[in-house]
């Protein structure tokens, strides 16, 4: 069973920067990092392996999931929450209803399929914590894929 740990993220420290979906829509991805970091282009190293695994994560509470060690080898995502930004204010939402975090231990082109079917990608430059804001009637992430 994935363990729950609260940590509260400086959102001072968030660099966010606007893509379009899969489907045609706004959403940003946010990384903790300089300003002009590459976020759009590829930083996955060669001879990763690349995967396609489905996944349950609702939108839930501000606590960390931590993955169980099965997909954290499959995807190198150690921990992840997905939540309403109800409950934040002003530049923390940003004009999107969800927001989900996750924290990586390799370097992988990350796209993100909510259960409409529409993609999110957040491509990977360090083994940090990331963020998607976005907008969707099915905000459940069903499918992950990684290269």
């Amino acid at each position: 069973m994935a363990k729950k740990v609260a940590v509260k993220v400086n959102e001072d420290a968030i660099v966010w920067k606007e893509f379009t979906s899969a489907k045609g829509k706004k959403y940003e991805v946010g990384y903790l990092g300089e300003p002009d970091a590459d976020q759009g282009g590829s930083a996955a190293p060669k001879g990763k392996t690349d995967f396609g695994i489905s996944c349950n994560w609702p939108v839930g509470g501000n606590d960390w999931i931590t993955t169980e060690a099965s997909f954290k080898t499959t995807t190198a995502i150690s921990r992840y929450k997905l939540h309403s930004n109800t409950d934040m204010s002003g530049e923390e939402v940003g004009g999107y209803a969800y927001r989900l975090e996750f924290s990586n231990e390799e370097h992988y082109d990350y796209d993100f399929f909510d259960q409409e079917g529409d993609s999110y990608r957040c491509n990977t430059f360090s083994n940090t914590d990331h963020f998607v804001r976005y907008n969707s009637e099915k905000p459940t992430i069903a499918y992950i894929k990684g290269s």
